[in-house]
């Protein structure tokens, strides 16, 4: 496959007009998208021709979900809500939307989850029943609620929803045990979703989910496909060098095996080649975040035993022009 190919491909399946998300004056401008052409043949100098071939039928079966996307599929949450609370005799007002806090004091991810859910449910949703840090919740907050929801955009692993429901029920026991309790994500990985089913069935927790089966994640390949050998070495350089100590993204985060990006930042769940930059090498989806430091002469000299200067072995290759085997 070539790469005009890949990305024709691409652009169908998810929906999008590269013409128009090229244009600023545009509705549908997107820059991800508008500089992804170029992004891509960057990216390619920096894989072995004969690897190419495994990448680009990755990238042309890549989910990118745009704004309006995004818009829409929490606007369907909401609605499919609204039917489960008819059932109990319930109002959308009774309802907490939990988002999952920022790990730091710098914007996140759950930034645009709140923006894009107030937008495609503007006018049923008030901004007090939307959560963005539970830590300066207080009994007054919670108390007119009978149901929460627990929202994030991707679940990978689950670890992340799972922390946040553990914190509301230990922060507000007594209220916890009296809601009704819903999850809710717009590219759930079935993988995320059983860890917590699990969890709350062993705690005690019923939890009804809220998602269409066609927005769930799959893993790009299986562990020791012919895929899988293909990324195997670009994956250990750029997603396991230059790390925190004990942090991996090889295979994504905690190997997850995705390959999607939402119009405002890629999560690290998905394959680390697809998103983390390397020594003159542009990932066609960069995410703002988890990127590699430039080392000092001390980081090396530390990490060596990591073989960190081989994560510029892909950059060097392409400066003296050997992609042959290694």
């Amino acid at each position: 496959m070539d790469k005009d190919t890949a990305l024709r491909i691409f652009y169908q399946k998810n929906g999008l007009d590269p013409v128009r998300a090229a244009d600023p004056s545009d509705g549908c401008y997107d820059p991800q998208i508008a500089a992804l052409p170029q992004r891509v043949e960057q990216w390619l100098t920096a894989i072995r021709p004969g690897d190419q071939d495994a990448f680009l039928t990755l990238l042309s079966e890549y989910r990118y979900l745009s704004r309006p996307q995004c818009q829409a599929r929490y606007q369907q949450i909401v609605s499919m809500l609204h039917s489960r609370l008819s059932d109990l005799q319930l109002d959308l007002s009774a309802v907490l939307f939990v988002t999952v806090e920022a790990g730091g004091a710098c914007a996140s991810g759950g930034d645009n989850v709140r923006s894009d859910l107030r937008c495609g449910a503007f006018r049923v949703l008030t901004k007090g029943q939307i959560i963005a840090v539970q830590s300066k919740l207080t009994e007054e907050d919670i108390a007119p609620y009978q149901a929460v929801l627990f929202l994030d955009d991707v679940i990978g692993s689950g670890k992340t929803m799972w922390r946040s429901i553990c914190r509301l029920r230990t922060d507000f026991p007594d209220w916890f045990c009296r809601q009704r309790v819903f999850c809710a994500s717009i590219a759930p990985r079935s993988r995320g979703v059983t860890h917590i089913n699990k969890n709350c069935k062993k705690a005690g927790i019923s939890v009804a989910w809220l998602y269409d089966d066609a927005w769930v994640q799959s893993p790009a390949f299986a562990i020791n496909s012919e895929e899988y050998r293909h990324l195997e070495d670009y994956e250990k350089l750029i997603g396991t060098c230059l790390t925190e100590p004990d942090k991996s993204f090889f295979m994504g985060f905690e190997k997850n095996r995705l390959i999607l990006s939402f119009y405002y930042n890629t999560p690290n769940n998905t394959l680390s080649t697809f998103w983390r930059a390397g020594v003159d090498m542009e990932p066609p989806f960069y995410r703002d975040g988890d990127q590699i430091s430039r080392p000092t002469l001390e980081d090396l000299k530390r990490r060596k035993a990591q073989a960190c200067a081989q994560a510029y072995r892909l950059g060097m290759d392409r400066r003296s022009g050997k992609h042959g085997s290694t």
